[in-house]
Formats: structure tokens, C-alpha cells, sequence
């Protein structure tokens, strides 16, 4: 299974995903970068809204934790989660061989 969504393994086997940041942060500060941003698409942007209320410490890093733990789990945050727990699976097969 194959994701654009770059997931990272961190500490007792726990994948996350580091969200994209806002253009405009709620202070009004613009970020802008020399590479290009039209990486996502604007659909793809828009249903990472439904997994950011998962982020429970609102560090903008979702855990695999965190989102088993989210209760509005819409069609997208599912997805996300079972390519998390794939992802956790495969770490580990790939450690041991």
C-alpha cells in the first residue's frame, strides 16, 4: 500500500505523522518558502482538517495513539490510521529479518 502522507517511527513502535503547517499562523504571520507548495492537492489539505483534532497535545504530530484514541473517525481518519498501524506492522517485520 502506497501513501503520500510521510509517516515516521518513533519510540515503542508508535508511527506519527507530521501535519503540514498553515500558510497563516493565528497571529497573522505569513510563512513562505523558496520550493514549491503545491505538493497537495487542496483536497488532500482539507481532509487533514479531520484528523487534526486528533492531535491532543497539539504538538501538529499525530500518533498512531492518538489517533486510535480519536472518537470522530471520518472515511480519511480510518484510512490514515489502518496505513498507521501497516506501517507499525511492517516496521517490525522489517526489524526482526
Amino acid at each position: 500500500m502506497v501513501s503520500s502522507i510521510p509517516m515516521n517511527m518513533g519510540y515503542n513502535n508508535n508511527p506519527y505523522i507530521i501535519m503540514p503547517l498553515n500558510k497563516t499562523s493565528e497571529n497573522g504571520l505569513t510563512v513562505e518558502s523558496s520550493t514549491p507548495t503545491n505538493q497537495f492537492s487542496e483536497e488532500f489539505m482539507n481532509n487533514l482538517d479531520d484528523i487534526k483534532a486528533a492531535d491532543a497535545d497539539g504538538n501538529n504530530i499525530i500518533s498512531l495513539n492518538e489517533l486510535k484514541n480519536f472518537e470522530a473517525k471520518t472515511e480519511f481518519a480510518q484510512t490514515v490510521l489502518e496505513l498507521m498501524e501497516k506501517y507499525a506492522q511492517d516496521f517490525r517485520y522489517r526489524k526482526f529479518v
